[in-house]
């Protein structure tokens, strides 16, 4: 089920209705069995599939907590993980290794015809973080299945995200929920934004996007790829934290709480501010257990860079088996590496004082911008020609400039959202709506909806995220 669709928030009001009905102790048991038919909706069978690996997982993580000596503690974390990568390899890598094993060494094995599952990466990083956590003494080892297969399950953030670690979200399972006035109008608000960001935004940035890049008339001019490049840009940061945000609303309708993913990632002034700022629980994911598992900046500056480098390299990588999404990483490692060795030189944070922020701003848009490229596109040959065209208007920027009607009216509707960000972060706007009287709530409601109705696509795409 799609956030946006009808069967989804039909599904929704049934569950709340439920959830609100039954007493404390049977909520817990009640979101499960509701998380379970929002997953089983799409594939029974994968749905006993991702139970199976939750069960294994379960009783793994116990057995390391129970383990007497550090081999057997490592021996049973080793065959957890070796279960959900195995797992994730099936599905989501095997053809890409066949292929790449056919174009390099010319060997022929069949590939696999299964459907990839829904949302694999996303729970197989929440079961691995458990599991992880209760290795390294960080939490105890869930003993009752319910609240530990919920925490995976939970619907609002299963198929796309925020990446929930066990010590925030699990403990919520065992605690009292009450409905809370103020949490229904923060979900309102979240919400909202959300859909506007997904359905007002992003849906309509995409087909002037789809439109410009895979254009072979006299329209491809490099101005409009770099047009294209940046509103694609919005569009997946519209698309995924329009997503984001209908999922903590959702979380907090029931009264739960899901940890931010989003700070405005487009005013970071240093590429590692925008990963500070930009899918933060995949970020800090995969600092916590993929560059510190590494080593991390422990062993001197080369394998610092090193670190880094696998861990952008294997983070293209989980978000689809292509080519193109390991360029996207490699060349986010590659910036983080230069950004470190530019700042191991003493004089460089001085001369960096007297650049001006909105310089700073620019380049690293650009840099995101131009990364976006492979992740947009379905070759490595096509992301080739769209970055060519990207650097050759830098290189002739005052040619070929032109705007459409369309155009214009998305870069207002981009351009709009972001000074409601901006006002929204200086005067805090969330917290001014929820304090705020009758009719101004009432207004702001109905501003909302009169927004999604008047320019909401008619046909809304699926998110972005979810094939990952």
């Amino acid at each position: 089920m799609n956030f946006i669709s009808l069967d989804f928030i039909i599904f929704l009001l049934v569950t709340l209705l439920g959830f609100y009905s039954l007493k404390d102790k049977w909520r817990t048991p009640f979101l499960l069995a509701a998380s379970y038919f929002f997953y089983g909706y799409w594939s029974i069978p994968y749905l006993f599939l991702l139970i199976f690996t939750m069960v294994v997982d379960f009783y793994f993580a116990i057995k390391i907590e129970e383990a007497k000596t550090q081999k057997l503690r490592k021996s049973f974390l080793i065959f957890s993980l070796f279960l959900n990568l195995g797992i994730l390899f099936v599905f989501k890598y095997f053809n890409f290794f066949v292929d790449i094993l056919h174009e390099t060494v010319g060997m022929q094995i069949k590939e696999s015809h299964l459907i990839l599952p829904f949302a694999i990466s996303f729970y197989t990083f929440h079961a691995m973080s458990y599991v992880i956590d209760v290795y390294r003494h960080q939490i105890k080892a869930e003993r009752n299945f319910v609240p530990y297969s919920a925490y995976v399950m939970f619907f609002p953030q299963l198929v796309a995200g925020p990446i929930a670690r066990a010590q925030h979200l699990l403990h919520q399972f065992r605690e009292k929920k009450y409905f809370k006035t103020e949490q229904w109008l923060s979900a309102f608000w979240y919400i909202a934004c959300g859909y506007i960001m997904k359905m007002v935004l992003a849906d309509n940035i995409g087909p002037t996007v789809d439109y410009y890049y895979y254009e072979t008339g006299p329209e491809k001019t490099p101005f409009n790829i770099v047009q294209a490049t940046y509103l694609f840009a919005f569009q997946i940061y519209f698309d995924f934290a329009g997503y984001t945000s209908i999922a903590i609303g959702i979380a907090k309708l029931f009264d739960f709480e899901l940890v931010k993913n989003f700070e405005r990632p487009y005013i970071a002034q240093s590429m590692t501010e925008f990963w500070r700022r930009w899918h933060i629980s995949l970020s800090t994911w995969l600092r916590d257990y993929l560059y510190v598992s590494l080593g991390g900046n422990r062993h001197g500056k080369l394998k610092m860079y090193r670190n880094l480098m696998l861990t952008m390299l294997l983070g293209g990588i989980w978000h689809g088996a292509n080519l193109t999404f390991l360029l996207w990483g490699f060349l986010h490692g590659l910036y983080l590496v230069i950004e470190k060795v530019i700042k191991s030189f003493a004089f460089t944070s001085s001369v960096s004082n007297y650049i001006p922020k909105f310089v700073r701003i620019f380049i690293v848009f650009n840099l995101v911008s131009l990364a976006w490229i492979p992740f947009r596109c379905k070759t490595i040959a096509e992301s080739i020609e769209r970055m060519q065209l990207f650097g050759h208007w830098f290189i002739h920027p005052l040619s070929y400039i032109s705007f459409s009607d369309i155009q214009r009216k998305l870069w207002i509707l981009v351009i709009g959202w972001l000074v409601f960000e901006w006002i929204t972060e200086k005067w805090d706007l969330h917290q001014r709506f929820i304090k705020s009287n009758l009719v101004v709530k009432y207004c702001s409601a109905y501003a909302a909806i009169v927004i999604i109705v008047l320019f909401a696509q008619t046909n809304p795409e699926a998110f972005i995220y979810f094939q990952f």
